[in-house]
This record gives C-alpha cells, structure tokens and sequence, in this order.
C-alpha cells in the first residue's frame, strides 16, 4: 500500500478516504501482512481508527476517526441508524419494479463460514433501491441500506434474483466480458479478451453524518471500472 490512497474528506476529528476495490478493511485472518486500511491507519493516518468496514471487492467511502471519543461517538451513529450510506451497483437482469424496499432478515450460513443467507430468524434487514438505468440484461441501481448487516446488499439482491455482477459468493463470479454484451464481438489473432469488471460491481457512493453539531456529507466518485463497464452497456447494452 501506498501513500496515495485517496482523503476524500477531512477535519480534526476524522476522515473518509476512498477505498480501492481488492484491498481488505481490516487485517486478514490468516495473514496479516495483506495490504488492509486498518494497517495503513495507523502507520500513514497517524493511529486513525476504523468506524465500519466494506468488504473487500467494495469500492469507496470509508469513514475513519482521529480520536477515541470521535470514534465512540461514530460508531454509536451506525448503531442507532443515523448514518446514511448510499452504494451503487449493476445487478443482472432487470427488477419488476424500478423501486422497492427488501426486508428480509439476514443470517450466517451454517455449512459456510464468511457466507450469509435470508432466514426468517435472522436479523432484521432492510434495503431500499431504485433504478439509475436499464439496459438488455442488466440494471444499474442506487441502494440505501438502512441496517448494516454482513454482505446485506449482496444478500438482498441475490434474493430477490438478481445479484450483482461478479459476485463470487451470491452470485456466478463470472468476470464481464465485452464478447457477452456486444454482437459479433471478435478478438482479434492472438488477442486475449480483458473483462469489463472483475470484481463484484458495488461501490460505497455517499455517506452522511453528524459530528460536532455538524452534519458531513461525503461523495465518492464512480470508480475506473464501473464507468467503463456503463460506457459499454450504454453502447450496446
């Protein structure tokens, strides 16, 4: 990692950095000498703490505190609700209706470790989304997950039939080709095809909070990847 990873926001109290889709939040399990934002915190953030994660395909905002208190304060903000994040995703196929809210509860599947599944016992979850554009086979949406469970977006989409492109886990983890979406598409002699996206194609776009009397609001631009995969669903899609 190096010291170039993108402070989209800062002020005494914390900071929300950009994070790239590929690197982990926080250290690995089993080797911790992976490149994660937690490590990097504290040896370039000078002891930043970490007040939520995205896993590790997930592109974008990241919010982190400078002190104990800030992050006391942050970290009781996801609990009670109050902080809004906003995410953006392409998801195959097209849903019934351009908006909607999911509400299914979320539970860790027994025969899987790191993998979720819907279950009436779960814990209570709730998305809402709406479209942003349609193309042929795929959607693009804006998702406002009001609970933060483990993968809920991923969970949600997935159950409702849907899920998002590349997902490995809820999904086919198939890379997007170009040869998939564009007719009579031909390599030439010789040439590999590179994928559009690679990765599961969800990104943290916005995040909203209170600290110190002052409400933040923190944009996060459409990463490298996904505008090259829209440009591409937009040309032939």
């Amino acid at each position: 990692m190096t010291n170039r990873l993108h402070i989209l926001f800062e002020n005494n109290n914390c900071l929300v950095v950009d994070k790239p889709a590929g690197m982990l939040s926080v250290p690995d399990r089993y080797d911790a000498t992976i490149p994660n934002i937690k490590h990097y915190a504290k040896s370039v953030l000078k002891g930043a703490l970490m007040v939520h994660r995205l896993d590790k395909d997930t592109s974008g905002a990241l919010l982190l505190a400078k002190n104990a208190e800030s992050h006391k304060y942050l970290q009781t903000q996801f609990e009670q609700r109050r902080i809004e994040k906003n995410y953006i995703a392409i998801i195959h196929g097209t849903l019934k209706q351009k908006s909607g809210i999911v509400l299914a509860g979320i539970t860790k599947k027994e025969s899987s470790k790191g993998i979720m599944k819907i279950s009436k016992a779960g814990k209570s979850s709730e998305t809402s989304y709406a479209c942003i554009e349609r193309f042929k086979h795929y959607e693009y949406l804006k998702l406002h997950p009001k609970t933060g469970r483990t993968h809920q977006i991923r969970v949600h989409m997935a159950h409702l039939g849907h899920p998002i492109i590349c997902d490995p886990l809820y999904g086919n983890g198939k890379p997007l080709l170009l040869s998939s979406i564009k007719r009579n598409y031909k390599l030439r002699k010789g040439q590999i095809e590179r994928p559009l996206m690679m990765r599961t194609a969800l990104h943290a776009s916005f995040l909203s909070f209170e600290l110190n009397d002052e409400r933040i609001e923190v944009a996060c631009d459409i990463p490298k990847d996904f505008r090259a995969t829209l440009n591409q669903l937009r040309k032939y899609g």
